[in-house]
């Protein structure tokens, strides 16, 4: 294994590490406010996880350990549209749609990603690989998607949040060597505007969401309050959310669009690992198979991944010789 290698797959381990850690802890936290808290702003919440994001970022330029190139307004306004349009569609076909079907549009962004990749730039995926996807979203499928029931606005919202989440990803990974900027430098730009969008779209959409965030904070101030405090469960999102937007695109910088799918597929199964484990949620032959499939195809994939970089690094070298 040539250094090259081991250094890009430790890059790749560590991304996929931090992802998952904080995805996980975020839609654990985020389930509890909706459940428990009852919130009822998602977008206002979303908005506040993007400024919550953006902060980092501005501090290492005011600390001269990021230095920001401009970014023209149309090409940031084209990432901040996809990463809307996945979000608030994706919200539309669960509303119009049921759980499952909401869920088998999730797990189609896998194959619309590599279909958007080979119309786009001509990339392609080997017939193995194309094997391990299958498994890996056949998998899932079978352990979460229950009843699948469509509507007419729902499949088309669900076929809107399918593309936009695809070519997002997909200009996530090019853009940034287009435009000449690191991913740090895209964020800079991209999570203020795409913040101001969301609470447009909360104010116009949601009600009296600022209220809502007003009102927990009162009821974390009351003396007859006990248990965990809501405020402070509400700045943890906004932390598990900075690393999380944050990792996501070095995430998809160090490996591609398609592993970043995975990896979200990767998330859902740890999900309801966890919510058997810690939480006593039931299960049966017809979950556990799906997750033991789906793990098995991550591994098979990963693995078909590791050859393929070993692949790509013999071929530069025997180049570079010749």
């Amino acid at each position: 294994m040539t250094a090259t290698v081991r250094q890009q797959q430790l890059f790749s381990a560590g991304f996929v590490s931090w992802n998952v850690l904080s995805s996980v802890g975020l839609i654990i936290i985020n389930k509890w406010l909706m459940d428990v808290v009852r919130l009822d702003c998602i977008l206002f919440l979303t908005a506040l996880h993007l400024f919550a994001s953006w902060v980092p970022l501005y501090v290492m330029t005011k600390t001269k350990s990021l230095k920001v190139l401009p970014l023209a307004f149309v090409e940031n306004a084209k990432l901040c549209s996809t990463f809307f349009f996945t979000v608030a569609f994706f919200n539309v076909s669960l509303q119009y749609n049921t759980v499952g079907t909401y869920q088998l549009a999730k797990l189609l962004v896998t194959p619309a990603t590599a279909l958007m990749q080979f119309l786009l730039d001509g990339t392609t995926v080997s017939r193995p690989v194309a094997l391990s996807l299958f498994v890996i979203t056949f998998s899932v499928a079978y352990a979460t998607v229950m009843d699948v029931k469509v509507s007419a606005i729902g499949a088309a919202s669900a076929l809107i949040a399918i593309a936009a989440s695809a070519i997002n990803s997909i200009w996530t990974k090019n853009k940034p060597n287009e435009l000449k900027l690191s991913p740090a430098e895209m964020n800079y730009h991209l999570f203020p505007l795409t913040g101001t969008v969301f609470l447009i779209a909360s104010a116009l959409l949601e009600k009296n969401p600022l209220g809502q965030i007003l009102r927990l904070i009162e009821i974390d101030r009351s003396a007859s309050h006990v248990g965990v405090p809501v405020t402070a469960m509400m700045f943890l999102t906004c932390v598990m959310a900075s690393s999380l937007n944050n990792s996501s695109t070095k995430l998809i910088h160090y490996t591609s669009p398609i592993t970043y799918h995975v990896v979200g597929h990767l998330k859902l199964v740890l999900i309801l690992a966890f919510g058997v484990i810690w939480l006593g949620s039931p299960i049966d032959g017809k979950i556990l198979t799906g997750m033991i499939g789906a793990v098995g195809g991550v591994v098979w994939y990963t693995v078909l991944k590791q050859k393929e970089a070993y692949a790509a690094e013999a071929l530069r070298a025997a180049r570079a010789q010749s």
